[in-house]
Formats: C-alpha cells, sequence, structure tokens
C-alpha cells in the first residue's frame, strides 16, 4: 500500500471518530500510524555491480556477457579451496554445479543473490473478508453516522488495500 493511500485511509477513519462504534477500529488506526511513521523501505537494486559481490563462497546469480540466462557461480580461492572440484584450478568466478571457471573475458557483469526456497517459507494466512453484518455489528449504532452502503463500501476500499480477498495467495 502506497504511504499516500495509506494516509488517506487513516484520515478517512480518524474523520469517523465522531460516530458510535469508533472504538472498533482504534487497533487499525494505530497500526496504520506506526506504518506512516516507520521509514520507507529502501529498494535496492536487483542486479549489482561485481565489485560488491560476496567472496566468501556464497553463491550467488551472475550474468556474464553475451548472455541473459543468470548463472549460479560463487567465488572460490583456487583448489584448496573447500568446495573446489577437480575443475578448480585457479582463484575466481566457478560455476556451483561444476566448478567451470568462468574466464575474465566472458565476465561476470552483474550479481544478485540467490532467491529463498518458496517451500522453505510458511505459507500466508488466508484473511477472509468481513461479512456486511460483521462490517456493521463493528462500526455499532449508525443513527447518526454513515449508511450500511458507505461502510461496506469504506470496509471493501480497505481491504483491497491490503490485498484481503479471501482466497489463498
Amino acid at each position: 500500500m502506497s504511504r499516500d493511500i495509506l494516509q488517506r485511509a487513516l484520515d478517512a477513519l480518524e474523520s469517523a471518530t465522531a460516530y458510535p462504534g469508533r472504538r472498533a477500529f482504534a487497533p487499525l488506526i494505530a497500526e496504520m500510524h506506526a506504518a506512516l511513521a516507520a521509514p520507507a523501505p529502501v529498494v535496492q537494486p536487483v542486479w549489482r555491480p561485481m565489485r560488491t559481490a560476496p567472496k566468501d563462497g556464497t553463491a550467488v546469480l551472475v550474468l556474464v556477457d553475451g548472455s541473459d540466462i543468470p548463472r549460479a557461480v560463487r567465488w572460490l580461492s583456487g583448489p584448496d579451496d573447500r568446495r573446489a572440484t577437480e575443475m578448480t584450478t585457479c582463484a575466481g568466478w566457478h560455476m556451483t554445479w561444476d566448478g567451470t571457471h568462468i574466464q575474465p573475458h566472458d565476465g561476470p557483469r552483474y550479481w544478485m543473490h540467490c532467491p529463498d526456497d518458496p517451500d522453505d517459507s510458511a505459507p500466508a494466512p488466508v484473511v477472509q473478508p468481513l461479512d456486511q453484518t460483521r462490517i456493521v455489528a463493528l462500526w455499532g449504532d449508525r443513527s447518526d453516522g454513515p449508511s450500511t452502503a458507505e461502510i461496506v463500501k469504506f470496509a471493501r476500499a480497505i481491504e483491497r488495500a491490503h490485498g484481503i480477498t479471501g482466497e489463498a495467495p
């Protein structure tokens, strides 16, 4: 969610605090304030210059000259490196699967960390959208507030902003 959308949603929630049932939104308002107070995440470029690549044996993906297909490589210090294979004859960048040395004239040009294994992460919980009855119950007595349709429309906008669809991601 962009900071601008978050700020507008927060403003709408805070302006609604004159209505009965406003306490139901207090946790959401606090969470939104915290999100706005937090520094914006710094987005790192995916591909980084080779001068910044780790040379500690960590496997990374690289782009080599003449190819747009990433290759898995690691820096090996030479034939005595603990990850060396019979193909390892010198220090430099080597393919992870067989230890083949990447010649300096082939690059590599850029590198990036290998992505995490998706099977190693826990699945995101499925968050169900609120049904209309629950939305109205959370809001409380609406006699001096917005209509049920306005409340439901607002709740649906918040759910869309947070990606809540009721379906598994």
